[in-house]
Parts: structure tokens; C-alpha cells; sequence
């Protein structure tokens, strides 16, 4: 059956490699529909009962997702005027950034002290340019004691504070709304350190680690994917020692990739940082294009005695079936982003089977014309 299959693609391989480029060309196609989520809901399932607690949490009071910008000093000391007025400055810009609900910071706390019968309310950092030595040591006191800023917006030993900004995004468009936030923020601290230098700005809460996942899976896809491609080129030519064999190695991992993500990307599915792993471990499963290369030398030396597939052939068809149990326990996990069994699961499939790569490979590199002169395994 195996041998039959072979020589029918080698006769009509002229048939066969376009009908494979048509299909992958339009599988391919579905990739302008791919679409990064930097929602950290994707990492659970819509019955996930933490989440549901406490999204109804949220529907109850309000969001709490937050962009936290931590500013040091270089001094290791907050309570100085120069640290004062950069907090005043950046909490007042806080305000500019999209979406943003409220802004809490030392600038702003409503700091309550009572003089006989008369209550009154102020902020703790008020004209912080004209604040004496008592004045600052009295704001000391009170922040450093006040259990609603300790760890929440100032460190206990006082060498950094915190601006930290509450969102509402409205979940039309996460994929825009995120980095709108992002690109404020980043904007924000690039000003203070310009206009502070001796101040360090430091970003992070929900809406960094969001954006995070999408810009990490682009950094992977722009640098360490052709990273790895490059040395998987590298590999295969130093093993299979032709220029034709690698040619068709690199083809067929390139097509399974492509066709992989484009289904994905017809399928409706959303790229997360964890779900970018895919087309790694499909490159990284293209090893089996040529799992052992001394099958191709005997194809292209027939008669040298060396052994071919047979004796392998158990050992080989037991790895495809262990990685379909772990693309089960994938598809079947809770979490949507090890899902990603879902992307693989095609390209691993439409490599062709091992003894029909190694005879295809044969051909390619002795150039017969002959089909039917193709050695069988």
C-alpha cells in the first residue's frame, strides 16, 4: 500500500505540489483573522467557578483592573520636596490616561484631622514646593502609620511610592483598548524621567501584565521563530548533506505552519502568549520529517547494506500516538490557552507519512525520473 501511494505521488507529483500549495495558500489565508487577546480571562473558561465568583464581584461594586506606576528615587527618600512635586505632576497626568476611572496616590489621599468642633479634609501633599522640614516630617508620620497607604502606595521604609490608576475598559476592542492605556502610561513615565532624572518610573499592574502577553508573543514571532527556523535549516543541511532534501524539509515544516495558524485563524481562535508556542512545536516536530538520517542515505544508496525504516517502524508510530494523548489532555483542559492542540493538531497532520518523505526526498536528491526506480523501505 505504502509503496503503491508512493509511486502514484511521484507520478504525478507535478499534480500534487500544486493542489498542496492551492490548499495551504488557502488554508494560510485565514491568518489576516488571527487577533491577540490581552484579556487574562482567555486562561479560564467561561465555567470556571473563581472566575464567575468574581466577575459578578465586579458587576456588584466595579472593575478593579489597574495600571500601577511606582515612582524611586535615587535618593531612596520619598519625602522630599523635588519626590512631592513629581507626585503631584504625575498623579495630575494619570488622569489623561483612556479609560482611567480614579486616581489614588500620596498627592491626593484625603488625609481627615479635627481642630476642636471642626472637621476638615485636605489632601496629604498640597504646594509641595513650599513644604518645610516639620511639614515634611509630619506627612512622614502620617503616611507611614496610615494602613490604607502602607504597601499599597508607599513602601514601610518610605524609598518608593506609587501612582496607581483604576480602569474601565470597556471589553469592546481589548486588543486596542490595552494598548491605548499602555502607550499613555509609557508616555507618562518617559515625561516624569525627563523632567525628573533623578526619579525611575517603574510600570506594572493588570493592564501591563496584559499587554505583556501580546507584546512577548510578537517579540517571539519577530526574533526567536526565524531564530529557530534558521537553525533547524542549519541542522538539516549539515545531516542530510544536500541542498534538494533540505529544501523539501524546510517546505513541508514552513506549509504545516502556515496551514496550521491560518486554520486557526479561520477557526476563530485568539492568540494568546502560551497559545505562540504553537508554531514552535511544530517546527520542533518537524524532526520527524527525518528522524533518523541514515534511512535517507540507504534510499540513496540502495544496496549498501545499510538498514532501512522497518526495524524502527514500531518505535516511530508509538511517538505520534503519545503526542495525541497530550493533545487530548490539552483540548480538554480548563485553561483556553492549552488549547493550543487545536493549532498544532493540523500541521502535525498534514506532514506526510515518514516512508513516503524519505522516498520523496530520494527522488529529489538523485533526480530519477523513474518512479517505479524509487527503492522500497
Amino acid at each position: 500500500m505504502n509503496e503503491t501511494y508512493s509511486i502514484w505521488i511521484l507520478t504525478h507529483r507535478w499534480s500534487v505540489i500544486a493542489v498542496t500549495i492551492l490548499l495551504v495558500a488557502l488554508a494560510g489565508s485565514g491568518g489576516r483573522l488571527l487577533k491577540f487577546s490581552t484579556d487574562y480571562r482567555v486562561f479560564f473558561s467561561d465555567e470556571n467557578p473563581q472566575l464567575t465568583a468574581f466577575e459578578e464581584l465586579q458587576d456588584t461594586y466595579t472593575k478593579n483592573d489597574n495600571l500601577l506606576m511606582v515612582l524611586a528615587p535615587a535618593s531612596g527618600d520619598v519625602f522630599t520636596p523635588r519626590v512631592f512635586a513629581a507626585i503631584v505632576d504625575v498623579t495630575e497626568r494619570a488622569w489623561q490616561i483612556p479609560y482611567s476611572l480614579r486616581v489614588d496616590s500620596l498627592s491626593n489621599y484625603q488625609h481627615t484631622y479635627a481642630e476642636g468642633d471642626t472637621l476638615t479634609v485636605i489632601d496629604l501633599i498640597e504646594e509641595p514646593a513650599t513644604k518645610t522640614p516639620d511639614q515634611i516630617d509630619r506627612i512622614r508620620t502620617i503616611a507611614l502609620n496610615e494602613p490604607l497607604l502602607v504597601r499599597r502606595l508607599i513602601s514601610p521604609q518610605g524609598h518608593v511610592t506609587a501612582v496607581n490608576v483604576t480602569v474601565e475598559l470597556p471589553g469592546k476592542d481589548p486588543s486596542a483598548e490595552v494598548p491605548a492605556v499602555v502607550a499613555k502610561a509609557r508616555e507618562i513615565a518617559a515625561y516624569a524621567e525627563r523632567t525628573y532624572p533623578e526619579i525611575r518610573v517603574y510600570l506594572s499592574g493588570i493592564v501591563m501584565m496584559n499587554n505583556a502577553f501580546a507584546e512577548a508573543s510578537r517579540f517571539d514571532m519577530t526574533h526567536l521563530l526565524p531564530l529557530a527556523l534558521l537553525l533547524i535549516v542549519i541542522a538539516v543541511l549539515l545531516q542530510l548533506r544536500g541542498l534538494a532534501g533540505t529544501l523539501a524539509t524546510v517546505l513541508v515544516i514552513l506549509f504545516s505552519v502556515i496551514a496550521a495558524m491560518g486554520i486557526a485563524g479561520w477557526s476563530g481562535v485568539l492568540l494568546t502568549g502560551p497559545l505562540m508556542s504553537a508554531p514552535t512545536i511544530i517546527m520542533t516536530g518537524g524532526r520527524r520529517l527525518c528522524p533518523y538520517p541514515h534511512q535517507l542515505d540507504a534510499e540513496l544508496a540502495p544496496g549498501s547494506g545499510q538498514e532501512t525504516g522497518h526495524d524502527r517502524e514500531p518505535a516511530y508510530q508509538f511517538r505520534p500516538r503519545v503526542s495525541d494523548l497530550g493533545d487530548h489532555r490539552d483540548r480538554s483542559s480548563d485553561a483556553e490557552f492549552l488549547r493550543c492542540a487545536a493549532v498544532r493538531a493540523p500541521g502535525y497532520h498534514l506532514r506526510p507519512r515518514r516512508h513516503d518523505r524519505v522516498r520523496a526526498l530520494g527522488h529529489l536528491s538523485t533526480g530519477a525520473g523513474d518512479p517505479a526506480a524509487v527503492p522500497s523501505a
